[in-house]
């Protein structure tokens, strides 16, 4: 599993072009940095504390399908959580998809949130954390 630092400075720059629209494929991965930033920032917080804590006893190790809804093309990640926090690789190279369970995520939604990062990390209810419980 690739890590989200490494997997960004990879990808970063790269989109997919369908039609006259670009679609940003790294979108995934820069949300899922914003998620770990909140974490990190927001760890001894309450509720946070409780909800990162449930996270990590329920979710460490277990493959998520991420499915982003809305975007011009299919765009669908595997993602993990660790002590160190989230990661993501393209869901193609998941061999034997083995996934368990799959959670779907608006492509506006990410882009929202792209717009306003440090507001999302600084108020981490706001970001969508429906992986946890689905």
């Amino acid at each position: 599993m690739t890590s989200i630092n490494s997997f960004s400075r990879l990808f970063l720059h790269t989109a997919f072009m369908t039609g006259n629209a670009p679609i940003d494929n790294t979108i995934m991965i820069r949300y899922l940095n914003i998620c770990n930033r909140a974490m990190a920032s927001n760890r001894e917080r309450f509720p946070f504390k409780q909800i990162f804590d449930a996270a990590q006893r329920h979710e460490c190790g277990k493959v998520i399908e991420v499915n982003i809804i809305g975007a011009a093309q299919p765009l669908s990640y595997a993602m993990t959580l660790d002590h160190e926090g989230l990661h993501v690789k393209p869901h193609d190279a998941c061999e034997d998809c083995q996934c368990d369970k799959k959670w779907d995520i608006t492509y506006d939604y990410l882009q929202k949130v792209m717009r306003a990062p440090e507001h999302y990390i600084q108020n981490p209810a706001m970001l969508d954390w429906g992986w946890v419980s689905e």
